[in-house]
C-alpha cells in the first residue's frame, strides 16, 4: 500500500538535469531496451534546453517537462518568430489524473513568454 503521505505532500519545482528525467522518460515513452529518449531526440540535452521537475517530498521526481528555443519563419516573408517548443512531458504513472503536467506547461510558457518568445507550441 502507497503511504497516504505521498499522495497530499506539497509539490516543489525546480530545474533538473535531463539525466534526472531520463528514466522517467524512459519508461514513458516507447524506447527500445537498450536506448534512450535523448538517442532520437538530442536537442533536448542541450544547454538550451530548460528541464523542469515537479518533486514532492524526499525529492521524489513526479512529473516532468522540457522548454527550447527555437526561430520559425513565417508569412510569404519568411520573418523570424522566435517560439518555445516544450516537450518530453511526462508524468510517473502513480501521479497520472492530478494536473502535474497541465502544471508544468503553464510554468513553461509563463517563463517563454517572459523570456520574449512570440510563442510557444506543444511539440511532440
Amino acid at each position: 500500500m502507497n503511504d497516504p503521505r505521498s499522495e497530499t505532500a506539497e509539490l516543489y519545482l525546480k530545474p533538473v538535469e535531463p539525466f534526472h528525467v531520463e528514466p522517467l522518460l524512459n519508461t514513458s515513452f516507447p524506447v527500445p531496451e537498450g536506448r534512450s529518449f535523448f538517442d532520437d531526440f538530442p536537442a533536448w540535452t542541450t544547454e538550451r534546453a530548460l528541464w523542469m521537475g515537479l518533486y514532492r517530498e524526499g525529492d521524489v521526481l513526479q512529473a516532468a517537462a522540457g522548454a527550447l528555443p527555437a526561430q520559425w519563419s513565417v508569412g510569404s516573408d519568411k520573418s523570424p518568430v522566435s517560439i518555445v517548443r516544450i516537450g518530453g512531458v511526462v508524468t510517473q504513472e502513480s501521479a497520472r489524473g492530478q494536473g502535474l503536467a497541465s502544471q508544468l506547461v503553464e510554468e513553461l510558457v509563463h517563463l517563454a513568454m517572459g523570456a520574449g518568445a512570440q510563442g510557444v507550441v506543444l511539440w511532440g
